[in-house]
């Protein structure tokens, strides 16, 4: 792994303890085991640093994601089965990569306009970045009869929100809904199903 590439995975672990301004490039330094001065050298700034590291978790997210669509698009299956193979992989990005899901929200609360132009970049800059594919699937769905006459921007707004929402209110749900959670991966597998059921059975179009 190249020294750039390791400042880059330090700065998303120290980035998601301590946001974007309370982390300091000595941190990211002694996390990444260089010197600060090589920090600065690939980087030149923390603002620098801070879109690299946007840059880098949602080209993993859409290169994962998108990957998925093209993988179920060249299957046999039904649309439900599709559908609920794209709830699934939101859950999981979520789930399996709890520093990214930080430093997004954080990111989102913070520096929405970094986040705006990092997307416009990846979109600008990499062909499979297709949101539109997602918006076609359901509006297909639909037009099928498999799903319920839904508007397909405000589901895929609904699935994303469902998911990330858990890693939003965390510690109030922990309180409010006396969470004990002595194993988190079995809970957020089990969220992933519970996820996938109410999605479903919300769209599916059930004849009478």
């Amino acid at each position: 792994m190249s020294s750039k590439e390791k400042t880059i995975l330090a700065a998303i672990e120290i980035f998601s303890q301590k946001g974007k301004h309370g982390a300091r490039m000595e941190e990211i330094a002694k996390e990444a085991g260089v010197n600060k001065s090589m920090v600065y050298y690939y980087h030149s700034s923390k603002e620098n640093l801070y879109r690299e590291v946007l840059k880098k978790i949602f080209y993993k997210i859409f290169l994962y994601s998108f990957s998925e669509l093209e993988r179920i698009q060249s299957e046999e299956m039904i649309y439900t089965e599709r559908i609920e193979v794209i709830i699934r992989v939101f859950s999981k990005i979520y789930s399996e990569n709890p520093n990214y899901t930080r430093i997004i929200i954080n990111a989102l609360a913070n520096e929405p306009e970094d986040v705006k132009y990092i997307i416009r970049f990846l979109k600008a800059e990499n062909d499979f970045i297709r949101p539109e594919k997602l918006l076609d699937l359901i509006e297909q769905a639909t037009s099928s009869k498999a799903l319920r006459k839904i508007d397909a921007k405000q589901t895929m707004i609904s699935i994303i929100g469902v998911s990330m929402i858990y890693f939003i209110g965390k510690p109030i749900m922990e309180i409010m809904l006396g969470l004990d959670l002595e194993d988190e991966d079995v809970f957020l597998k089990e969220r992933q199903d519970s996820l996938v059921d109410l999605v479903l059975n919300g769209i599916v179009n059930r004849p009478e």
